[in-house]
């Protein structure tokens, strides 16, 4: 539980302590450059005298000069955008309250937007915004951060080894490079930070999980089939499908999302569309089913797998119960809390309709001769299907809406803000 505060306190902290070590890399570019370009002052036997700054004495470190600057050009663009905010804020603050004086409830209106919009700065500052796409792809957003910080290390690994081997400047490059790898290592933690929040997002673990050790990367003990879990500001629902980004797939031509893996069925088709098209006995021997459970079921499926229905009115018999999407076990899940997606093996199937129900309701007669039942409903998006051994589910994902998310503020993480997607 303590290591659970721990983790919980550092990524609420994670953007400001990104926006720290980005002024701290700004702060030690400064120092370098004012080292590097103020001349040197040396005394003769005539008079005191100067030699030319460092930067013009020698071409290798005005080269690592360059390339330093390049290295930190988005720390030094955080840094004037955040002393800006330093100088606008407290004058916006002293205009208000010269202005509105007498009508503090207009006061507090503009300093509650004001507060609104630190949310928006820290985005923008820490590359972090709310773009449309960004919203399933919490990858997509890793990947572009990690790109420019891979891109600034390299730089500051080039920049360090330019100032450490050069003859002409003697101290004066040493401590450049001295001060360079300081800046290497802010971006360094900066990294370790963007990929503490991805792990957040994309290897998410619900309470309760139990671990094969101790550290924070370690794997959760579940089934061989469990691939992960996902927070539910992920899955379909809470996105637009008109922003840009998140419009639905292209249907091939026979009706199949063209991308038929688990991760992206999960993501894009769980709630606002079908993955398949209506199954068919000649062309599916494997189906994409949802099912709809409570977080502590859902729990206990991705440690020991699911198991067979054999209790209560079963309509389809016993066994184990998918719809083809989340929204068509909305008024039939018995528990919520947990959705989960599924690949499941379909075999021998047994297609039965309103009328021919009652000849598999409460029963396992049909286990005998098929493995799965398809109820063909007179509305097809109300399609259920029932398999009868659950190592017919091959794998799957849950989607999971419990307390954690809303302790780390997952489901209001794509929640716009006063400045739109920022």
């Amino acid at each position: 539980m303590r290591l659970e505060s721990i983790r919980l306190c550092f990524y609420v902290s994670s953007p400001g302590l990104i926006i720290f070590f980005t002024i701290l890399q700004m702060v030690a570019g400064a120092l370098r450059i004012i080292q590097l370009l103020t001349p040197e002052q040396y005394n003769s036997s005539y008079t005191n005298a100067t030699k030319p700054s460092a930067l013009y004495a020698s071409d290798q470190v005005k080269a690592a000069f360059i390339i330093d600057w390049f290295a930190c050009i988005f720390a030094a663009l955080t840094g004037c955008y955040i002393a800006l905010l330093f100088i606008t804020i407290p004058c916006c603050c002293c205009a208000v309250i010269c202005i509105d004086g007498s009508k503090p409830e207009r006061q507090q209106k503009y300093f509650n937007s004001l507060w609104k919009l630190n949310v928006a700065n820290s985005r923008f500052i820490t590359l972090s915004c709310n773009c449309p796409w960004y919203k399933a792809r919490p990858q997509l957003r890793f990947h572009v951060r990690l790109a420019i910080m891979t891109i600034s290390a390299v730089l500051h690994i080039i920049c360090i080894i330019l100032y450490a081997t050069d003859r002409k400047t003697g101290a004066v490059s040493i401590i450049a490079a001295g001060s360079s790898g300081f800046s290497f290592i802010f971006v360094m933690l900066i990294i370790g930070l963007d990929y503490f929040q991805y792990r957040i997002w994309w290897h998410y673990r619900p309470d309760g999980v139990d671990r094969k050790g101790f550290c924070c990367c370690a794997r959760e003990e579940s089934d061989s089939r469990h691939e992960r879990f996902l927070p539910s500001p992920l899955a379909a629902k809470y996105r637009d499908p008109h922003e840009i980004g998140n419009q639905p797939c292209a249907y091939s031509a026979n009706g199949n999302c063209p991308n038929l893996s688990l991760q992206h069925i999960a993501i894009f088709h769980a709630y606002d569309s079908m993955p398949q098209h209506r199954y068919d006995n000649g062309i599916h021997t494997m189906y994409f089913g949802f099912h709809q459970t409570s977080s502590v079921a859902a729990l206990s499926i991705a440690r020991e797998g699911f198991r067979s229905s054999t209790a209560g009115l079963l309509m389809l018999g016993h066994g184990v119960y998918f719809a083809r999407s989340f929204a068509g076990t909305d008024p039939k899940a018995r528990h919520k809390g947990a959705l989960i997606c599924a690949e499941v093996r379909m075999g021998n199937v047994l297609p039965v309709v309103y009328d021919t129900l009652h000849t598999v309701s409460n029963s396992d007669a049909w286990h005998q001769t098929h493995d799965t039942v398809y109820y063909y409903h007179r509305n097809e998006q109300c399609d259920e299907f029932c398999v009868k051994d659950p190592k017919q589910v091959l794998k799957w994902i849950i989607i999971m809406d419990d307390d954690k998310i809303r302790r780390y503020g997952l489901d209001k993480a794509f929640e716009n803000t006063l400045c739109k997607c920022i």
